[in-house]
């Protein structure tokens, strides 16, 4: 409702759909909706598929995927929605300390600072082309470069005589999905 009625609500939610989907995106009310992409192309973002949405980002985005997912199915009895609910809830209070801890041990590092070092990273992006990746390719290829900057440190740590397990000389070309919370 809010997108339909404040013009610059409308904007940043458009701006960030486009960020997160590269799609165009417009609002309705009856029925209340989202829908993402073209005429062509319509997907429909509905509250009864809006879980679905934030599980897909927070797996994109790697925000929270150790966690085993809460899912609250349609033939869940009262008492194991309420249970289901309150875990969530007890979760999403976890989430925030462990927030309001990091906030207090705050790094200096700024998003600007992510876009200079993956832009001198040799990869094909500067400052002009970065803004064409979606921000899941954007996260992507800042996990991989940590990844090879780690596995080089590494091999030549081993190569000098220094003894490391098995699991620090993982090679950095591998699966986002099978990495292990690395």
């Amino acid at each position: 409702m809010m997108a339909l009625t404040d013009a610059e609500t409308n904007t940043t939610l458009k701006a960030a759909f486009q960020l997160f989907t590269h799609e165009d995106v417009d609002f309705s009310m009856e029925p209340a909706q989202i829908i993402l992409g073209s005429d062509e192309e319509k997907h429909l973002l509905t509250e009864e598929n809006f879980h679905d949405f934030q599980r897909l980002l927070r797996k994109m985005y790697f925000i929270g995927v150790d966690e085993e997912e809460i899912i609250i199915n349609k033939d869940d009895n009262p008492a194991t929605r309420r249970i289901k609910m309150q875990m969530r809830a007890n979760r999403e209070k976890v989430r925030k300390a462990n927030a309001k801890k990091r906030t207090q041990e705050k790094s200096d590092l700024q998003f600007s600072d992510l876009l200079g070092s993956i832009t001198i990273n040799n990869c094909g992006l500067n400052m002009a082309n970065i803004w064409d990746i979606t921000y899941y390719a954007f996260h992507d290829q800042l996990k991989r470069m940590g990844w090879r900057d780690q596995f080089n440190i590494n091999n030549r740590a081993a190569l000098a005589g220094a003894k490391l397990k098995k699991s620090q000389l993982k090679h950095w070309m591998r699966s986002i999905a099978s990495s292990d919370k690395s």
